[in-house]
C-alpha cells in the first residue's frame, strides 16, 4: 500500500507543478504582447524623432543645430536598443515557454508512468486476492468434506 500512496503523491505534486508552470505560461505570453506593444510604439516614435531632419537642404541648420543633431542621432540609436533589447526578451522568454511546454511534457509523462504502475499493482493485488479466496475455498470444500 506504500507504494501506491508514494505513487499517488507523486502524481499529485506534478499536477501541482504543471497548473504552476502553465500559470507561467500565461504570464510570458502576456509579457510577450505588453512588449510587442512596446515595441511598435518605439518604432512609432522612433519614425517621429526622424520626421524632421535638421540636415536636409538648409545650411543655416548644419550649422547652428549641431546639438539637435547629435541629440536627434542619440534618441534614435537608444530607440533602436530599446527595441533590440525587447526583441531579445520576447525570444528568450519564447524559450522559456517552449522549455516549460517540455517540462510539462515530460511531467505528464511520469503522471503516466505513476498510473501504468498503480494499475499493475492492483492487477496483482487483485490476482492475489483472487488466488486467497480461491484457497479459502478450497479448504472450506475440504474441511466439509471431512478431509
Amino acid at each position: 500500500m506504500g507504494e501506491k500512496s508514494d505513487l499517488r503523491a507523486t502524481i499529485r505534486g506534478c499536477r501541482e507543478r504543471i497548473g504552476m508552470i502553465e500559470t507561467d505560461i500565461t504570464g510570458m505570453g502576456n509579457a510577450n504582447k505588453t512588449l510587442s506593444r512596446h515595441i511598435e510604439t518605439l518604432r512609432l516614435q522612433k519614425t517621429a524623432a526622424n520626421d524632421y531632419d535638421v540636415t536636409v537642404n538648409d545650411t543655416w541648420k548644419k550649422d547652428l543645430c549641431d546639438n539637435a543633431i547629435t541629440g536627434q542621432v542619440a534618441v534614435v540609436n537608444g530607440i533602436d536598443s530599446a527595441i533590440s533589447t525587447c526583441a531579445t526578451t520576447i525570444s528568450e522568454l519564447n524559450t522559456c515557454v517552449t522549455n516549460a511546454q517540455d517540462e510539462i511534457t515530460g511531467l505528464k509523462n511520469k503522471i503516466s508512468s505513476c498510473e501504468s504502475r498503480i494499475a499493475e499493482i492492483e492487477r496483482a493485488e487483485a490476482a492475489a486476492a483472487a488466488a486467497a479466496a480461491a484457497a479459502r475455498a478450497a479448504a472450506a470444500a475440504k474441511a466439509a468434506a471431512g478431509v
